[in-house]
């Protein structure tokens, strides 16, 4: 029985650590976080070492009366970004029509209640989800 609590204890932190936003991030002068309203590549040392893997982020925004809906609207817009901007990358005849493998890797909550959220794939996911 410890050990089955050890692991929900483990899984509930890992889950709570993954969207934590890192003492390095850097604000825009407006006071959103620098990735607001934008689509990258990945370089290594960007997102201070949540993944060692290099990928691709995108970002998203939603504004709804209620909170739930405006983080799960804001996740669905950064991952229609994702997928737009990775189309825009490919070539001809690279199809791309569903993402597999996609992370939340950051959300902002602004001062008017407009919800941003990053999304990220890994180059590995995005390979599989070409071959789809």
């Amino acid at each position: 029985m410890r050990i089955f609590a050890l692991i929900v204890l483990s899984f509930l932190l890992f889950s709570c650590a993954s969207v934590e936003r890192s003492g390095k991030q850097k604000y825009r002068d407006d006071g959103l976080p620098v990735w607001v309203e934008s689509s990258f590549t990945n370089p290594s040392d960007y997102w201070a070492g949540f993944n060692d893997e290099k990928g691709f982020y995108a970002s998203g925004k939603a504004k709804y009366g209620d909170e739930k809906m405006s983080i799960r609207a804001a996740e669905l817009e950064a991952k229609k970004n994702l997928l737009e901007f990775l189309r825009a990358q490919s070539t001809a005849n690279e199809k791309m029509s569903q993402l597999i493998g996609v992370q939340k890797v950051d959300q902002f909550f602004a001062d008017d209640g407009t919800v941003y959220a990053l999304m990220f794939i890994s180059e590995k996911s995005m390979k599989k989800s070409r071959k789809l």
